[in-house]
Formats: structure tokens, sequence, C-alpha cells
């Protein structure tokens, strides 16, 4: 009976401890992730509409700064436009009004043109914008019986004489005087009341604001000009050789002395002791030697044969 009674109460402790760990076990519920209503679906939604909003947003900033940028451009743009032509305006304004056209001289307008070349000599280029006052300049260059007036009236030097030199030869009268240096050409033009033009006065006046090659053109040279002989010519010879402003022989006859000082490029400094020659002479030869654009320079007291001049104001 004894035995019994252990075995029962054992086995009723057994099933109290079961009982037990059931009831802790029962306890304990997982957590598990629970959907919404409409699972997992409204979250990525939501997601991708606040990706969108971002994207927008970050596209809106862009296009802000954009926007700003452009209106700053167009800013500068103005500012720059109000500047040349403040700029402009007070270039006119500084230019000298002129007045009755002198005998034997062409007005030439207040302009602004490109100077130089590309496809020419090193000393040609770079070209450069070049804006200049209205001025007048000698319809010819500057005829040996001038030239005879002068020396006579006490105001200018005797020219060099002897072949090829146009001075004190019969039948030479309407010749351009030759043979002369910078400082006799410069002293005609001051006794005259004018002046030797500056090389970029010269230039202007020979092509225009179109950048012609020659004063007549971009067609080669033939019978436009006094060229390829051993004498000069009568000056206004070849009309059909005239520049834009009507200025004859600006292409052959005599190279024609400026009042520039001559540099290696129009970049570098004018520091040469050479004076600039334009023009090319009735020597030339090759079309190349009479390109408006071409620049011959020797020093002040030398003269030539195919060396004159003509005066500006």
């Amino acid at each position: 009976m004894r035995r019994i009674a252990r075995t029962r109460l054992a086995l009723i402790g057994a099933l109290l401890v079961v009982a037990s760990c059931n009831l802790i076990v029962g306890n304990v519920e997982p957590v598990l992730f629970q959907p919404g209503p409409d699972g997992g679906e409204s979250v990525a939604q939501d997601a991708a509409v606040a990706q969108d909003a971002q994207v927008a947003q970050d596209a809106q900033v862009a296009q802000d700064a954009q926007d700003a940028q452009d209106a700053q451009d167009a800013q500068d743009a103005q500012d720059a436009q109000d500047a040349q032509d403040a700029q402009d305006a007070e270039d006119a304004d500084t230019c000298p009004a002129l007045g009755p056209v002198p005998s034997g001289m062409v007005p030439i307008p207040q302009n602004t043109f490109e100077m130089g070349s590309f496809s020419g000599n090193v000393d040609e280029r770079p070209m450069v914008s070049v804006k200049l006052c209205a001025f007048y300049m000698d319809l010819t260059e500057v005829t040996t019986e001038a030239y005879t007036e002068c020396v006579a009236a006490g105001g200018c030097t005797a020219a060099r004489t002897g072949s090829p030199c146009n001075y004190s030869v019969s039948g030479r009268s309407n010749h351009p005087i030759n043979c002369v240096d910078w400082n006799q050409a410069t002293a005609y033009c001051a006794w005259k009341g004018k002046r030797l033009p500056t090389e970029e006065e010269w230039e202007y006046a020979a092509r225009g604001t179109d950048g012609r090659t020659y004063p007549w053109g971009n067609t080669d040279p033939g019978a436009q000009l006094c060229w390829n002989r051993t004498t000069t010519c009568a000056v206004g010879s070849y009309s059909g050789g005239k520049s834009p402003f009507d200025l004859h022989d600006m292409a052959g006859n005599v190279w024609e002395w400026t009042s520039s000082r001559y540099s290696g490029g129009y970049n570098q400094p004018r520091n040469s002791p050479d004076q600039v020659r334009r023009g090319g002479g009735y020597t030339a030869d090759a079309p190349r030697e009479v390109r408006s654009a071409l620049r011959g320079h020797s020093l002040p007291t030398l003269n030539a044969s195919d060396w004159g001049f003509r005066c500006a104001r």
C-alpha cells in the first residue's frame, strides 16, 4: 500500500511539473511583424512617394540655381554693353569735329576697323581692333612740284637728286616726290599745316572696314596701280586702284612714310628706331608686296627712289 501511495505521489508530482511548464510556455508570446490593413505595399508606396518628393525638390533647387545664373549672365552682358556704350559715347565726345575740307584732301570718317592680317608677315599680327577719330588725308601722294615749292619757301630741304630721283627732273612735276627721308616728309607736312598719318590711319584709309587685301578689293593686282616698273608714275594715273575713300596710289608708286615707330608685332612695344612705311612702291613685282596690311620700316634718316609720302590732318 505504501509503495502504491508513493507511486501515486510521484505521478501527481510529475503532472504538476508538466502543467507548470505549460503555463510558463503559454505566457511567452513571440513578437511578430504585423502588416497594416494593405499589407507591405503601403510601406513601399510611402518610400516611393518620399523619394519622388526628394527628386522633385532637388530638381527645383537646380532649376532655381540655373535661373539665378542666367539672370546674372544677362545682367553681366547688359553691364558690359552699357560700359561699351558709355565708352563709345565718351570716345565720340573726345573726337574733334572736322572743319571745312582742305583743298586736295579727303575726309576719312570716324570708325573702328580690324588692323593687320593673319595670313601676312609676322609683324602684321595679331589683328587688332582700332578705333579712330575722323581725319583728312591727301588725295594723292605729295608731288615733286609741291615739294619744290616748300624748298623755295624755306620750309623744306632739297631732296636727293640723280636717277631715278624725281627732284629737279623735267617732266616729273606731277610725279610723287621721292628720295626724301622721314624728317623731310615731316617738315613738309608741318609747313602745310598738316602732319604725317599714323600707321593706323594709313591702313584704315587704304582698306576701309571690310578687311580687303588691296585698296580696290581682293582681286590680285594688274592694271590698278603703278608697279613692276623702273620709274614712278604721275600721281592719280590709276583710278581703278582707288581706296574705299577714293584715295589714289595707296598701293604702288612710292612707299609712304607714317608718323609711327615700328614694332615687330601689334602686341609689342613700338620702341624700334625705325619709322613705318606703307603701300609698296613702283619696284614691287609680286601681289604680296602691295597688300594694304604690308609694313615696311627704315631709319628716319634714310631715303630711296621708291619712298615718298602724303599728309594727314
